[in-house]
């Protein structure tokens, strides 16, 4: 069972203990992270930070279950809305955040980080 941390994120249940379904949502998943993305970069570009940092955080939703066991990055996202709601120089410390998701989202292999199996050498 699922139970929330001392900073409020959800610990997920350990690897034995999940259930799987039988349909894959991972390519909904890249959709929506898709989309967010879209929308960060546009948000971004308009200058709009309070949607930028929305987009971001909904792109942390997406991600988040990949690095439960991170505690290091959780705790630097939390220190990063802290100061962002506090700060002059959001947009640099969105940059920072916007840089530590997508290092997030290649690691778990749902970004730029795509390797090709037809493309191993046997």
């Amino acid at each position: 069972m699922a139970s929330f941390d001392i900073d409020g994120y959800i610990d997920a249940p350990e690897q034995a203990d999940r259930k799987t379904s039988k349909f894959n949502a991972a390519q909904l998943k890249l959709i929506r992270l898709d989309a967010l993305w879209n929308d960060c970069h546009r948000h971004s570009r308009l200058g709009e930070l309070i949607k930028w940092n929305g987009d971001l955080d909904r792109i942390w939703c997406e991600l988040a279950t990949f690095v439960n066991k991170d505690i290091l990055r959780k705790k630097r996202l939390v220190e990063l809305n802290g100061e962002i709601g506090k700060s002059t120089k959001k947009f640099f410390l969105l940059m920072e955040k916007e840089i530590l998701l997508r290092t997030i989202e290649d690691e778990a292999g749902l970004g730029a980080a795509y390797v090709n199996p037809d493309d191993e050498i046997m």
